[in-house]
């Protein structure tokens, strides 16, 4: 186990997630005071009543269904247009759709020295997920998603959920600063076990950050031990991974 120190509450920065800093002997003393962090795994569940769709942790992508492969179709410019998983039989019975922003007619100057952003034309505005019954015939569940920015060529800022079961917001994992926390051993290696393919998250995963995530008819909740993303893909996961938990 471990702890953090947090000294105050301040918004995500755009280009980073949470960093803990080791707190001193008087911030947090001993791990009598600590509070540890809500269970991770509590807090998917959560999501998970409100849609299988798709996933906000360690950060946003989509779940793809058991027995079936990702179909993809691009536009001219690169970007991921649509996705359909595709059953053995053959049937789509989950399809994503995405629009960005448009492509500017002359690319934006950029100082020499600035950090790597997300190019304004890559930014998602909405992603459309429809699930399906075996057969194609009947659309089983539907995520209207909405992706806001607080600038341009920066990561989402936050996102606005429509499913049958209400209206849900979560954002880019924040930093967070206020109060004395622990994070057990356990909780570390359920948020590793917990990662898309390809993006495996190692260390003590002192670079995270906490989601927050506020779902219909539900008391505000913060989703400890998340991970920033620059929609410089579409990530996806295994279904089985969240609902095996």
């Amino acid at each position: 186990m471990r702890l953090v120190s947090l000294l105050s509450i301040a918004a995500a920065t755009t280009f980073a997630a949470l960093t803990f800093f080791g707190p001193p002997a008087s911030a947090c003393g001993n791990l009598r005071g600590a509070k540890p962090i809500p269970p991770v795994k509590d807090q998917l569940v959560a999501f998970r009543e409100y849609s299988r769709l798709f996933t906000i942790f360690p950060h946003f992508g989509l779940l793809q269904p058991e027995g079936t492969q990702p179909v993809y179709k691009n536009d001219t410019h690169g970007r991921v247009k649509g996705i359909n998983f595709v059953s053995t039989k053959g049937v789509a019975v989950l399809k994503a759709q995405f629009e960005y922003r448009p492509v500017p007619n002359t690319p934006r100057p950029r100082p020499k020295y600035s950090p790597p952003l997300v190019p304004e034309h890559t930014q998602i505005l909405y992603a459309i997920l429809r699930a399906y019954s075996g057969d194609g015939g009947s659309m089983l569940d539907y995520a209207y998603i909405r992706f806001s920015y607080d600038n341009r060529e920066s990561p989402y800022e936050s996102l606005a959920v429509s499913t049958p079961r209400g209206t849900a917001r979560t954002n880019q994992p924040q930093t967070l600063y206020g109060g004395c926390y622990s994070i057990s051993e356990q909780e570390e290696s359920l948020a590793r076990s917990i990662a898309f393919p390809g993006e495996k998250r190692e260390g003590d995963l002192d670079d995270e950050g906490a989601i927050s995530l506020e779902l219909p008819n539900q008391s505000k909740r913060r989703v400890w031990l998340g991970q920033s993303w620059n929609n410089d893909k579409i990530s996806i996961m295994p279904a089985s991974t969240i609902n095996n938990l």
